[in-house]
């Protein structure tokens, strides 16, 4: 489950977040909100990263592309760092972005194992092209 929407709605809501300028570390309550779920969504990529491994211990090796591997190494790499330097101010936004891509890729592999689903799912050249 992606929790970068609790941390949209947390830093929205209580008007403790700019859309135009917002430091970072200031050390607010809204902050340490942010930062509890951007943990979870960090290890949400490892779990995700899990995934190839999957695919090896499967022999499924085929799904394993140089866009996959690049894409789920430089997300650990990419949210380790910003967990570590700058966990607050904007850092929610690209959290909650890539959460609403994956609500999308997921739902649509999820109705597409559902066989009589499939003749209605029109949009796989675009969810799955890289």
């Amino acid at each position: 489950m992606e929790h970068s929407d609790a941390a949209l709605m947390t830093g929205v809501s209580e008007g403790q977040y700019n859309f135009f300028c917002q430091g970072t570390r200031s050390g607010g309550e809204a902050d340490v909100k942010i930062i509890r779920v951007l943990w979870w969504y960090y290890f949400s990529k490892l779990i995700e990263f899990m995934d190839t491994f999957f695919f090896i211990l499967r022999k499924n090796s085929h799904q394993i592309t140089v866009l996959h591997v690049y894409h789920r190494a430089s997300m650990l790499n990419i949210w380790w760092f910003l967990m570590n330097w700058v966990p607050c101010g904007h850092s929610y936004f690209g959290a909650t972005l890539n959460s609403f891509i994956h609500i999308h890729m997921y739902s649509y592999y999820g109705l597409s194992s559902v066989p009589s689903m499939r003749p209605y799912l029109w949009g796989k050249k675009y969810i799955t092209q890289g």
